[in-house]
């Protein structure tokens, strides 16, 4: 996908937006994958899994959205 920021990243001349923006692709992707999985796993492990995955990405996504907000640079 042409997700806007990736091109830098591609281009081997990433930008702290583009890999902004790359770290968010995958984190979705990974959502998207525990929520399916979640929702088809037969066993109590595999669902358990699928439910930490989709808790360990909860507070990432916020913190991500905020990272990127404004022109400032922000710690960690």
């Amino acid at each position: 996908p042409n997700t806007p920021g990736t091109d830098r990243l591609r281009s081997g001349d990433p930008t702290d937006a583009a890999v902004a923006a790359a770290l968010a692709l995958v984190h979705a992707q990974e959502v998207e994958a525990a929520r399916i999985a979640a929702g088809k796993a037969q066993s109590p492990q595999a669902r358990a899994y699928a439910q930490a995955m989709l808790a360990a990405h909860q507070g990432p996504a916020q913190q991500g959205a905020a990272a990127t907000d404004g022109d400032e640079p922000r710690s960690a």
